[in-house]
């Protein structure tokens, strides 16, 4: 195994680990619709980043950074669903983001840059990338333990969360500034288009198997979804993001099934129960 695929394979441990647990906690605080908006707004700044020759990764979690405080500010002021204004804003970013890989000079736009924006590589990841997904992994644990209190309130009720002092806005802020930096570190890894299904797809199935540990199993199958897809994509030669993105969804689906079963099988045991004491109380 070569330096890189193993680079790579940290990377997308990395990358889904935090994408898988992120987005259990967005999903709990009414956040996930951000996730999703956040993504194409690092596409916008991806693409804005080939016409002016900058930091792809910079340029990206700017661009996310003011398009979720716009949404924030839009939500405050103007007592708009939060919603609403961010599946407007997610398509003022998408289309931002076409425009600009459309009208990028072709002398700083190539087939291989656009598809490494839009699809991602295999070659994205680096050691630097790889040791800034450490810190923000190392900060997300430490910054959930020391205030898990207020986490669980806000996780079982936002409203009552308020009510009882904990600045609910300030942790949700929070979560949202680590997704955008997790977003954009991995935006040429798993593509612009395919991250956010590490984020939504790693949450839903976390639901189906755990009701506790939800962020930490959210986080597992996020990393294994990176691993086989890895794996897959470097021996069979498919695009890194879409494979990725692919196995979240077989994962997600086998869970749902999982559940499906489960739940017949629950259901046939309390009939099976409520017959049997019908029929005792019969005789």
């Amino acid at each position: 195994m070569t330096l890189i695929v193993i680079e790579t394979m940290i990377g997308a441990v990395l990358a889904g680990s935090l994408c898988g647990s992120l987005g259990v906690y967005l999903d709990r605080m009414n956040l996930l619709t951000l996730g999703f908006v956040i993504a194409h707004a690092a596409l916008a700044g991806a693409a804005l980043s080939i016409i002016f020759r900058l930091n792809t990764e910079l340029l990206a979690f700017v661009t996310s950074l003011i398009t979720v405080s716009f949404i924030e500010l839009v939500c405050a002021k103007f007592n708009v669903k939060r919603d609403l204004i961010a599946m407007s804003l997610f398509a003022l970013t998408s289309s931002l983001g076409m425009l600009a890989i459309y009208f990028a000079p072709t002398t700083t736009l190539t087939a291989q840059t656009a598809s490494l924006i839009l699809w991602g590589s295999i070659l994205a990841m680096t050691i630097g990338k790889i040791i800034l997904l450490t810190l923000i992994m190392i900060a997300l644990v430490i910054y959930i333990m020391a205030f898990k209190v207020q986490i669980n309130a806000i996780l079982f009720d936002r409203k009552l969360a308020e009510a009882e002092g904990v600045k609910v806005t300030l942790h949700a802020t929070i979560f949202i500034l680590i997704t955008t930096l997790t977003v954009s570190l991995i935006l040429r890894l798993t593509g612009s288009f395919l991250v956010f299904s590490l984020i939504y797809n790693s949450a839903m199935a976390a639901s189906q198997i755990s009701r506790k540990k939800q962020a930490i199993v959210g986080g597992a199958l996020g990393a294994l979804a990176g691993v086989i897809g890895v794996i897959i994509s470097f021996k069979a030669d498919t695009p890194i993001g879409a494979t990725i993105a692919l196995i979240s969804s077989i994962i997600l689906f086998t869970t749902l099934a999982l559940a499906a079963i489960r739940d017949i099988k629950k259901r046939k045991r309390i009939i099976s129960i409520q017959l049997t004491v019908s029929s005792n109380h019969q005789k």
